[in-house]
């Protein structure tokens, strides 16, 4: 305990000293990856002498972070990018951004109905490839479910070396509207998370799949829950002028 709080209190100390260099005009400020593991720090330690109660708030500070406004990746997978444009934006590693001792989580398998599983019209109306999905549903907010959004789709490549990528392509509430996505593998363990993508005009796209592996999606509004439509395809298809990255 007096570890983990020496921790904090260095963390807080390290937020404080930027914030007055920034203040007096001196270096600039943090970038969001350096004020992700300024933030990281705090909860970097759990150990033997750490109480269960105090575990399950570090382990839910945590997923408020990883699950929070930066966008992160395993292994290069997952990227942002542009619909109308297909620039692709690479994202920092995870273990970039958070400390070694931090396993990459797996999504609770908490499912939220209005995404759970594919009506038989769905799928019939999905074209010749297997990656091919819409649908026009609720979609949760962040702050209903938070990092336990489960994935609400499940795919398989039939061609490899192609990118896989989803967009929220419009929100009934408001067509400027912010939603997060993320891509999970077999055992919902996360490969990517690209929060604050906006409505229509970006998306998340995720590289190096494999034939006979499956996949899902997760998809989540930044404010308010409401009626979306989702898409899911090939990049390629999403955006004609997609190029991925590397």
């Amino acid at each position: 305990m007096k570890r983990l709080t020496s921790l904090i209190l260095a963390a807080l100390c390290v937020v404080g000293m930027v914030s007055m260099v920034s203040a007096t005009g001196g270096a600039a400020a943090p970038t969001a990856v350096e004020q992700a593991k300024i933030q990281a720090t705090a909860y970097a330690v759990i150990d033997d002498s750490t109480s269960p109660e105090r575990q399950a708030e570090i382990y839910a500070a945590r997923n408020r972070l990883i699950f929070g406004d930066q966008a992160w990746t395993v292994d290069g997978a997952v990227s942002k990018f542009n619909v109308d444009t297909g620039k692709v934006e690479s994202l920092p590693e995870f273990y970039d951004l958070f400390p070694e001792e931090w396993a990459i989580p797996v999504i609770d398998t908490y499912t939220v109905a209005e995404l759970a599983g594919s009506s038989a019209a769905e799928k019939a109306a999905r074209s010749s490839n297997s990656v091919y999905y819409r649908t026009t549903r609720k979609i949760p907010s962040e702050t209903e479910t938070g990092w336990s959004t489960s994935p609400f789709y499940h795919f398989q490549v039939d061609e490899e070396n192609r990118d896989v990528g989803v967009t929220v392509t419009s929100f009934a509430l408001d067509r400027n509207a912010l939603y997060n996505a993320g891509f999970v593998d077999a055992g919902n363990q996360s490969l990517g998370w690209v929060p604050g993508l906006l409505v229509k005009t970006e998306g998340a796209s995720i590289s190096g799949l494999g034939l006979n592996r499956s996949y899902g999606v997760v998809v989540s509004m930044v404010k308010t829950s409401g009626s979306g439509q989702i898409l899911v395809d090939y990049a390629d298809l999403i955006s004609a002028d997609f190029t991925p990255a590397g």
